[in-house]
């Protein structure tokens, strides 16, 4: 991947990365550090720690960061983004 098309951001749940001109996900991680998080804290009343969680279409990981710190210490998150070019930011 071009390291010019990506950056990253610290967000709510740790270093996120994002495509630059991405709307609207990239342009919420880059104004405001965070990316649906009405949903995720929902969501996050289900997710207990030990819990293993799937994350289907994690797009860059910004529930699969906040579900992950949920789960600690001793669950799993396992994420999935079926596009090449997220996914290789979702492994970031």
């Amino acid at each position: 991947m071009d390291e010019g098309f990506a950056e990253s951001v610290q967000g709510r749940a740790g270093i996120v990365w994002y495509l630059k001109n991405d709307v609207p996900v990239g342009q919420a991680l880059r104004e405001y550090g965070e990316w649906a998080q009405i949903e995720i804290d929902f969501l996050s009343q289900f997710v207990r720690p030990g819990a293993v969680c799937l994350d289907v279409g994690a797009n860059v990981g910004t529930h699969t960061l906040a579900f992950a710190k949920l789960v600690e210490p001793a669950g799993y998150v396992w994420s999935f983004e079926p596009q090449a070019v997220v996914s290789q930011l979702l492994e970031r």
